[in-house]
């Protein structure tokens, strides 16, 4: 069981790495990548959890009081004994169990270091999240500076031809404004020339306001003289219709 666990927990850091290099190089499909990633490390965390829920209490040795050396204390001395009389006991036979307690101790300190370095993994799994990401700010910023240099290396060369087109630009500009001086002279003598236009224009507008103004009072003489010439009409047939009758 134990080693099924290592064998996922290895598979699901393996997914979390991979989605972190994704979205370090902007690689396509970058996020759904570090999603997978991000829940894989997850569910390997809950299951980790409940089979700790689930897992029976470990039994508990006090090695402290069989190895004072674990708690830090100074080995008691243990007062020496004449091993000649229990068979199979030699000195080559303490040495050796003595070199494996020693190398208990040292397994029992490793285990203490490794407990230590499982919550400092879960700190690293998260730091690298985070640094993936300001990871990806700063080589998108790389990026941009690099097309910047290539902007302002492209500006340099072409710093030469620029003042080459200023100077003709300037020229040019001298020989338009002398065209533009003599256009204005031009213009001048047409706005003179349209303006003495236009005053004969108002003066010929203002004669023919005045002519209305005779022919509105030519039409209303006109009337008179027809109302009197219907009223001579209407008389003069009196007078005949008289000398009939």
């Amino acid at each position: 069981m134990e080693k099924s666990i290592n064998v996922i927990a290895s598979f699901g850091a393996a997914i979390v790495i991979v989605g972190a290099l994704f979205k370090i190089l902007h690689w396509t499909g970058a996020n759904e990548m570090l999603m997978v990633g991000m829940f894989t490390e997850a569910a390997i965390f809950i299951l980790f959890g409940v089979l700790y829920l689930k897992s029976k209490e470990e039994k508990h040795y006090d090695w402290e009081k069989v190895y004072p050396e674990l708690m830090g204390e100074a080995p008691r001395p243990v007062a020496a004994r004449h091993t000649g009389d229990v068979p199979g006991l030699d000195a080559e036979a303490v040495a050796h169990l003595t070199k494996s307690l020693k190398s208990l101790t040292d397994t029992a300190n490793s285990l203490s270091e490794i407990s230590k370095a499982t919550g400092a993994t879960q700190d690293f799994v998260k730091s690298l999240t985070t640094s993936a990401e300001s990871l990806g700010g700063l080589n998108k910023s790389v990026s941009e500076a690099s097309q910047s240099l290539a902007t302002i290396s492209a500006s340099s060369t072409e710093a030469a031809k620029y003042t080459q087109n200023y100077a003709k630009a300037g020229e040019s500009l001298e020989k338009l404004n002398a065209v533009y001086e003599a256009e204005i002279q031009e213009a001048s003598k047409h706005m003179k020339a349209i303006n003495g236009f236009y005053g004969n224009v108002n003066a010929s507008v203002e004669h023919i306001a005045a002519t209305q103004k005779d022919a509105e009072l030519f039409k209303a003489e006109l009337a008179k003289l027809n109302a009197n010439i219907q009223s001579l009409n209407q008389v003069y047939g009196s007078m005949l219709t008289a000398m009939k009758g």
